[in-house]
């Protein structure tokens, strides 16, 4: 599940500060995360200063364009973690007077896409720019799944200050933890697990148990777990391993 928060909504009142329209967060009895409606703020006549008027109305057409750059030799794992991050159904609605209605997001084909290598700091990059238009709610889900996925690839990827790409994670996929109340057992680090509460981010981790001797030509695993990282250490026998090795 994917919701926007209340200032996920009211930041794109700085996005679309030059246009006649203002996003406002409005709760639901439908679940506990705020669904948006839009206001349109009327010009006054020329020469008449008078108040503007301003009216709730359904969603506008617009244009927007939005860019990012990633570094080139991670570009596949972060279209990987973007299509995990569009599996998650948003439950934000957009409201108008009595109605409330999904938002749909926008296709792909609909997007008009460019992208250019750039360097920086003598590491190689991709700038992808994006191109919209269309609804404004579809435009701010796209998005919103798209900064979900840049805020947690920075927080798996990043560079010390020699310049070398380090793991930001504690534990990276492929290594083997043991969950701390019981280091009798070996897991594998599967994959990450991506949440978020409010305005955190969090990533924890999903683990699958080795169910047989990891010596063997062939490992057997368990289901898969979540666990934080506070729950977990790395494995006390596959160190001892590797020393013995």
């Amino acid at each position: 599940m994917k919701y926007l928060t209340d200032k996920d909504i009211l930041k794109w009142n700085d996005r679309l500060d030059k246009s006649q329209y203002r996003l406002n967060p409005r709760y639901n009895t439908r679940n506990g995360y705020p669904d948006i409606s839009i206001n349109f703020i009327s010009e006054p006549f020329s020469g008449f200063t008078g108040a503007t008027e301003i009216k709730e109305t359904t969603e506008p057409v617009i244009r927007y364009e939005f860019s990012f750059s990633i570094i080139k030799n991670r570009k596949d794992e972060f279209f990987i973690l973007l299509n995990k991050m569009f599996q998650r159904k948003l439950v934000t609605h957009f409201v108008y007077q009595d109605s409330s209605k999904e938002i749909q997001i926008y296709k792909d084909s609909d997007i008009e896409k460019s992208n250019i290598d750039h360097t920086v700091l003598n590491r190689d990059f991709i700038k992808y720019t994006y191109k919209f238009s269309g609804k404004l709610g579809s435009i701010i889900a796209y998005i919103s799944y798209l900064e979900d996925a840049i805020t947690y690839f920075q927080m798996i990827w990043g560079y010390n200050e020699e310049g070398e790409e380090i793991c930001l994670t504690k534990y990276k996929i492929g290594d083997i933890v043991s969950i701390k109340n019981d280091k009798s057992k070996d897991f594998l680090v599967v994959d990450y697990y991506y949440d978020r509460i409010g305005e955190e981010y969090k990533i924890d981790y999903v683990i699958s148990e080795m169910m047989s001797n990891p010596n063997s030509s062939v490992i057997k695993y368990g289901d898969g777990l979540k666990e934080s990282e506070d729950n977990l250490t790395y494995s006390r026998n596959n160190r001892i391993d590797n020393i013995l090795n």
